[in-house]
């Protein structure tokens, strides 16, 4: 494993072999897989799998990829995988109507359930090995949706997916809906802990802070690529160490998502402050980037209320 700082790793590979392109997602796959493999930690994977894509939608990818393994450490690094939440309603607990229910299977030595239901936009539906599927298991006695998470591989008999139609940004990103019929799960196949608690609430936290540092991991690149001033790239450096201070702290902290908070908005101005320098870079890139930065905006509304409730548990403290 790398044994250099981050930072340190990303000063030195500046002007190194960043002229290829990736067109496609498979084509970019085996040099992200084999640059991840050299890092210990989810967040460095993230940043170093930012920094050797070549446009926003792998470092989206790299970040994301990221999140998963921090959520799940016993994921492989060379998986792709996929967390299967949202449904029609969306992705709220109470939302989620597939279903997990035990079965009598005389023929079998342990338990199985069966699991049926369908999942909207599954990210990375294409290239998933591997797949992380909330449940219900039925109501608890206080009349809230019990969540089981189940991880699962992408070929197991009663899945498959229906492909669904290129967003208007990061179109390198496959999305589909999920199918499952009449899937059957054994018991090393169940997540433990409360699915809603450990698995879905604290996602968006994590997905946050690794999917920033892999964005800022790229536009390191970008910034060293193309000679924009080296107070760019000081500015990136610092971002990109708040990002991964926080990515080993309880993501369930509301202190952690003021702190959270405040780093978004610095990486926010950084965004605005390189805007100039994209006329530098070449069109093809530069035109991806301004496509795809719309990216930045998703789940700003969730992100601002999750900071407001943080703000709101101090102030009730004082």
């Amino acid at each position: 494993m790398n044994q250099k700082l981050i930072i340190e790793w990303l000063l030195s590979q500046t002007g190194h072999g960043m002229d290829d392109l990736y067109p496609e997602f498979s084509l970019w796959k085996p040099l992200y897989l084999k640059t991840i493999a050299s890092w210990t930690t989810p967040i460095d994977g993230a940043i170093a799998g930012g920094f050797v894509a070549d446009r926003l939608a792998y470092a989206f990818a790299a970040g994301y990829q990221a999140s998963l393994r921090r959520l799940l450490p016993s994921l492989s690094f060379n998986t792709i995988a996929s967390l299967c939440v949202s449904e029609e309603g969306g992705g709220h607990p109470r939302k989620i109507k597939t279903t997990l229910r035990r079965t009598d299977q005389k023929e079998s030595v342990s338990p199985v359930w069966e699991i049926k239901g369908r999942k909207q936009f599954i990210t990375n539906a294409d290239e998933a090995g591997r797949l992380l599927i909330a449940a219900s298991t039925g109501e608890t006695p206080d009349g809230k949706n019990q969540i089981q998470m189940i991880e699962i591989e992408r070929d197991a008999p009663g899945i498959s997916v229906i492909p669904m139609k290129e967003l208007p940004f990061v179109p390198e990103i496959s999305h589909g809906i999920l199918l499952l019929e009449g899937v059957h799960i054994r018991k090393e196949n169940l997540l433990p802990g409360d699915g809603y608690l450990q698995y879905i609430k604290p996602f968006r936290t994590i997905e946050d802070i690794h999917v920033s540092a892999a964005i800022i991991g790229y536009l390191f690149r970008i910034a060293g690529q193309y000679g924009w001033p080296q107070d760019i790239q000081e500015k990136c450096l610092s971002v990109l160490s708040g990002f991964r201070f926080l990515s080993a702290e309880d993501p369930g902290n509301p202190a952690v998502h003021i702190a959270l908070g405040g780093i978004l908005q610095q990486f926010a101005r950084l965004v605005d402050d390189i805007e100039p320098y994209w006329a530098t870079v070449e069109a093809v890139k530069r035109n991806a980037w301004i496509r795809d930065k719309k990216l930045l905006d998703i789940a700003r509304e969730a992100r601002s209320l999750r900071l407001k409730a943080a703000w709101s548990y101090f102030n009730r403290k004082g």
